[in-house]
């Protein structure tokens, strides 16, 4: 979701647009959103709506490039 890493297997290959596309999901307008990270989170919780189980493994692999428990 716009986030880079040097992980090959990470997000960076994740395209959320082409996901969002591919399942046929409802088509976003330019006024719906004001910026990338909006559009990017309105296709993200589509796509949990849409199928949370497909989308639960792609979100932990992000989650865990972030939170860290010391």
């Amino acid at each position: 979701m716009g986030c880079t890493t040097s992980d090959a297997t990470g997000p960076k290959n994740f395209n959320i647009g082409s996901e969002y596309n591919n399942r046929g999901l409802p088509a976003i307008w330019s006024q719906d959103y004001q910026n990338e990270f909006e559009k990017e989170v309105y296709m993200t919780i589509n796509l949990i709506r849409n199928d949370p189980k497909y989308m639960v493994p792609h979100i932990k692999s992000i989650k865990s490039k972030f939170v860290h428990t010391d």
